[in-house]
């Protein structure tokens, strides 16, 4: 009799081997955020609440049982104790839906894959009692859900994700200044895309996330045809984004399209460490779950 082969599909994007595999791993910001729920970050507003952070001087209308009265026995001054609020992380994930994302067959198209990402990514933070917000962009923004800490967010971004193919241009630097207005006081925010765009205005867009105090983190998913150009003899690239098919000899163009690609990297990896902008690389040969596994548990 055959074995039947129990289904780990969740969603089109969503996989529960995956979400299983990163289940002790989380997603956690470098710097302190502001939620409006009770959670497992720390806070940059100071309150009455977990952690003891330090001391300021009473002033009348402090309530009295915060005195503390060891520091007055010492100092002859009273003190106030005060602590650092807890709060819940707002993670905010930005994918590009642009024509440049559809390149590569199966598991290793940079869509699926970035997708997949994103997917996971919302599951992991919300299931952590962390809110998430999902945008879609190309050259303009195609979608936008606000954060909300609900399961039901994940569902609805796996069925947007799925009933989308990307196929526009991309205009990366103006639609991130476009989403900065929506996603409100200190988060994360977590943008996926190839980036492959003008380098100085991808910074700019980045650095206005930066600017409201988000901690930024640039995804950078490209398939290992782009990283290491295989190809061999006469080939035909297909253009994307408006461009026009190229038939060349692969070997003619290999060292240029190579030092190409590598001064874009150089210059926009550099441009993110100068902006406080984290960069991360997503090699689409490598599995969804290895690469995203390598970065959280690094990040932690």
């Amino acid at each position: 009799m055959a074995k039947t082969v129990a289904k780990s599909k969740l969603g089109r994007y969503l996989d529960s081997r995956i979400l299983s595999y990163l289940m002790r791993l989380r997603l956690n910001p470098n710097q302190r955020v502001i939620g409006d729920l009770s959670g497992d970050h720390k806070s940059p507003l100071s309150g009455f609440a977990v952690e003891f952070a330090g001391h300021r001087e009473y002033v009348p209308g402090d309530d009295t049982k915060y005195i503390d009265w060891v520091a007055y026995s010492k100092h002859d001054k009273y003190f106030i104790k005060q602590y650092e609020a807890e709060t819940n992380m707002k993670a905010h994930l930005l994918l590009d839906a642009s024509e440049s994302m559809n390149y590569g067959d199966g598991d290793t198209n940079k869509w699926s894959y970035a997708a997949t990402l994103c997917a996971t990514l919302s599951h992991l933070v919300i299931s952590r009692r962390d809110k998430a917000s999902f945008g879609l962009f190309d050259d303009s923004i195609v979608h936008y859900m606000p954060p909300t800490q609900s399961i039901l967010q994940v569902q609805k971004i796996d069925e947007i994700l799925g009933a989308r193919t990307p196929s526009a241009k991309t205009d990366l630097g103006r639609v991130l200044s476009e989403f900065a207005p929506r996603l409100g006081t200190a988060g994360m925010v977590i943008v996926i895309s190839d980036f492959f765009d003008d380098v100085e205005k991808i910074l700019h867009g980045l650095q206005r996330f930066r600017y409201d105090k988000h901690d930024v983190v640039a995804c950078q998913v490209l398939h290992r045809d782009e990283l290491l150009f295989p190809f061999e003899g006469n080939v035909r690239f297909d253009g994307m984004e408006e461009m026009e098919d190229i038939r060349t000899d692969a070997q003619q163009i290999r060292a240029s399209y190579q030092n190409a690609l590598a001064e874009h990297l150089d210059r926009f990896t550099r441009g993110c460490e100068n902006a406080g902008v984290e960069y991360v690389l997503m090699d689409t040969g490598v599995p969804v779950e290895v690469s995203l596994a390598r970065y959280l548990a690094g990040r932690n």
